[in-house]
């Protein structure tokens, strides 16, 4: 009884629950389209690293290992520099958008 009395119900209101249903259908495909762009956004992060073309990366000592709040002056790259076995030291960033 209760199934019918909410089918009809929702035959009499059907512009209503159209809306809400679309506010829902539309709201569902914002969600979707925020996670897809923050995962292409991080895989393009990685991708990066993986692609550096390089066979050691340095970071400051409380920089918990992430290149954006690992910041070194010159004379530490010279330092590294001097390192027996670098070839080349080179800085590298990333840029938030």
């Amino acid at each position: 009884m209760a199934i019918y009395l909410a089918l009809k119900e929702m035959w009499r209101n059907r512009g209503r629950f159209f809306l809400i249903s679309l506010v829902i259908a539309l709201i569902t495909t914002l969600v979707l389209f925020v996670a897809a762009l923050g995962e292409g956004l991080g895989s393009g992060n990685r991708e990066y690293l993986a692609k550096l073309n390089a066979e050691l990366i340095v970071y400051t000592k409380n920089s918990d290992l992430t290149i954006a709040t690992s910041r070194m002056d010159r004379s530490k790259l010279a330092e590294v520099k001097r390192v027996d076995g670098v070839k080349d030291v080179g800085p590298i960033s990333f840029s938030s958008v």
